[in-house]
Formats: C-alpha cells, structure tokens, sequence
C-alpha cells in the first residue's frame, strides 16, 4: 500500500471554493475542489472521464512518457504544480518499510510501481530533432500595468517580445510597475523576482529567454524516471530556514544538478567534488543549505541525468568551482537532445530571503 498525502504534517489543505474560483482560482471542471484534488484530477488525465473527444495521449505526470503513472511521478507531479500555483502545502509519499519490495514489486522502488497505464489511446511519440530545432527567439511578456513608453523601450529590445493587452494568455512573463522598482511575474500569478532599474529589467527577462529552455529539458521523453525536488519544512522558505535537494532515479546515472536564482544567476551544486562524479541512483541533502539574505522569488532546480558519461563531464567541477558560463550551459542544454541523455527533473519553490548564490554555499551533510 502506498500513501500520498495531501499535505505535510501541521500544515493546512486548501479548498479552491468558489470564493477561490471568483477570484482567479480555476479548477479542472470549474467546481469546488482541494487545491491537491484538483491537481490530482489533472495528474489522471480527467478528460479521459467526462470527455472521449478531448482524450488526450497520456497523464500530464508521466514524467518518462512511458504510459504508465508510477506513485513517484504522481508525488512529483502534484508537488511541483502545487508549488507553481503558490499553494503551501506539501504532499508527502508514504511507502512500506517493510522489506518487501523485493518480493511484492518484482524488485522495484515502491515509487516506481505502475498505478495506472493510458492504454486507451496510443501513445504519441514526441519528435525529438523537432524540439531541438524549436528556436528559442524570443519570450512573449505581458505589460501589466507599466506605461506605454516602457512597452516600446522593452519591445525594441532582441529577444522580448511585448503582448499588446488583449493576448495576456500567451505571456510567458508579466512586468507589473511598483513602488520601488518592477515585478516579474509568471502567468500563473507566482512571483520570480524584483528588478530596481530598466536596465537590469531589460538584462533578466532576455536571461529569462535564455533560462526557460532549462524548463523545456524537463519536458523531454525520458528513458527512465528522474525526479528532483527541493526539500524543507515547505513550500515557502524564509530567512534562517534549512532548504535541500532530494533526487531519485530508476537506473545510476551520472546526474548534473543546477540551482537557479530568482535574479538568473546558474550554480552547479552536483558534482561539486572529485568524489561525486561517479554514477549514483539517489541523492538526499536536506540541509544543503541555510537561507540568508533579502531577496525573493521562484527558486528552480534542474537535475539531469545521464546513462553514459557526457562529453564534457571532465570540466564539470572547474565549471562548478567557478560559477558555469553560458558556452558550457549551452553545451549541458544540446546534450539533452543526444543519445546519452537519460532524462531531466525541474521542480521550483518559493523563497524569502535569499543571498545572490543560492544554493552555492553548500553546507555538506554526511
């Protein structure tokens, strides 16, 4: 028997109500829900239900296209949208300790055993050369409430597209105008990061540009399971508070993990050591990491994973030490599209009070 919670332990569930739904709020049927439920509703490809004519190719928490939903995908999956639309609740995964696992799931993890497959309708492969050859060009940004001239000083700029009002459904970013500066802000509402002057507004959305095609690894087929997440007491993590990583993969791998900042800053926190270029099948550091600092925002972690050595792997901790540029990073993201690559994770949290390196103070844990 597996469990999955819809929070952690002291920590409230949320209802989207219709309160919820009359401000903003959606849920999958438009009715009242569990903010978990409806993810969850979401995560069992629900118009497969209610719908045949909207069936769709498969669960949107496959995270390895395989047509199966395991526990860990769905844990994964109903954890990271939560984070995404600002809920902070925590869904945990309970799993047997018994020993069994051996005898009860032909040698498998516990997370990794099939709930559900989508057999319903054939699985659509994903053209892989055709998402490598996607172009990156520009990032579509909605103008909020910022003045006419700013629009066309950000629209002249390479790389930002600006939407005129009426197309705020196709924003990738959203610029809002404040007291002390401007807000990024990602379509669903959840906050990325503040920016001072016009300049530095200008510099962080084409590093945006530059940066969602870290989001899009994630997206990619896998070949088997490979699920990060940042750990903690929460979902929101204040100043003073522990923050970590956990990862877990179905088969060893040689495993690149980044952390990204609010303000676009890349740090390799794995490999970081000689000693930790070997493969490795799991990963589990809860206290990585102490909060310090002022700045807030939308933390993003990408692991990616590989079942041969990547070409560039003997530069990884030279890159690491001294902070990756941006040839290696676009080496890492054309790697994804190879025959090496295994898989990619991304998961996200919010945080408050934050240095500008993020994860790369690292405080080791035995």
């Amino acid at each position: 028997m597996v469990y999955l919670s819809a929070a952690g332990v002291a920590e409230p569930a949320v209802d989207v109500d219709h309160w919820a739904r009359e401000m903003g709020q959606k849920t999958i049927d438009n009715k009242d829900h569990g903010a978990f439920t409806n993810i969850l509703l979401h995560a069992f490809n629900y118009n497969l239900l209610v719908d045949d004519s909207a069936m769709k190719e498969k669960s949107p928490a496959d995270e390895n296209n395989d047509g199966q939903l395991t526990a860990g995908e769905l844990h994964q999956y109903i954890r990271r949208e939560l984070r995404k639309r600002s809920f902070s609740q925590t869904p945990n995964l309970l799993t047997p300790s018994d020993g069994r696992s051996n005898e009860l799931t032909g040698g498998k993890a516990w997370s990794d055993v099939p709930l559900f497959c989508f057999s319903r309708k054939k699985l659509l492969s994903q053209n892989i050369e055709k998402r490598a050859s996607e172009n990156f060009h520009s990032i579509k940004v909605w103008r909020g409430n910022i003045s006419s001239n700013m629009v066309k000083n950000l629209d002249a700029v390479s790389g930002i597209e600006m939407l005129p009002k009426e197309k705020k459904k196709d924003a990738e970013l959203i610029i809002n105008e404040e007291q002390d500066g401007y807000a990024l802000y990602f379509p669903n509402g959840n906050f990325l990061t503040k920016i001072l002057s016009t300049n530095n507004l200008k510099k962080r959305i084409v590093r945006q540009l530059f940066l969602k095609r870290f989001e899009e690894l994630g997206r990619l087929p896998k070949k088997y399971g490979v699920m990060a997440e940042i750990i903690g007491s929460s979902g929101v993590y204040f100043t003073g508070m522990d923050m970590g990583i956990a990862l877990h993969l179905e088969s060893e791998s040689y495993v690149l993990v980044f952390d990204i900042t609010p303000q676009g800053l890349v740090n390799i926190i794995w490999p970081y050591e000689i000693s930790e270029l070997k493969k490795i099948q799991g990963l589990s550091y809860p206290g990585l990491t102490t909060l310090t600092g002022k700045d807030n925002g939308t933390e993003m972690l990408v692991a990616i994973a590989y079942y041969k050595k990547p070409s560039f792997w003997d530069r990884v901790l030279e890159q690491a030490k001294n902070g990756p540029d941006d040839a290696f990073l676009e080496e890492v993201i054309k790697s994804a599209y190879g025959s090496d690559f295994s898989g990619a994770s991304v998961d996200y949290a919010f945080v408050v009070g934050r240095d500008l390196l993020g994860f790369s103070t690292i405080k080791k844990v035995p």
